[in-house]
């Protein structure tokens, strides 16, 4: 069986196991994985979750080139710039009302 390491890191907290085998296809001890070596991978994932969440690939670097990431982003930067003056227009529109409520 092949086990992913979402897969690994359940059984290991699952049984509390401190280290899960590799074995290949006779049934022979390869290695081992230890819990560290799937807390990083963890970590790497949950990272990896994050930046996809807020639109980084995985060949970007968070600290990488300015100018691509801009250039990357643009449409939507200007999707929100131009929900931004809509909203500006629209405060602006009820200013007395909000006035008289605060």
């Amino acid at each position: 069986m092949l086990a992913d390491q979402e897969v690994c890191a359940r059984t290991l907290s699952r049984y509390g196991f401190l280290v899960l085998p590799v074995v290949d296809d006779g049934h022979r001890l390869v290695g081992v994985i230890t819990a560290d070596d799937l807390i990083e991978v963890a970590e790497d994932e949950a990272t990896e979750d994050m930046y996809r969440m807020v639109g980084i690939r995985g060949e970007e670097r968070v600290f990488g080139p300015l100018l691509p990431s801009v250039v990357k982003r643009l449409p939507w930067l200007a999707v929100n710039m131009a929900t931004l003056f809509v909203a500006i227009t629209v405060v602006n529109a009820f200013e007395s009302v909000i006035a008289g409520t605060v």
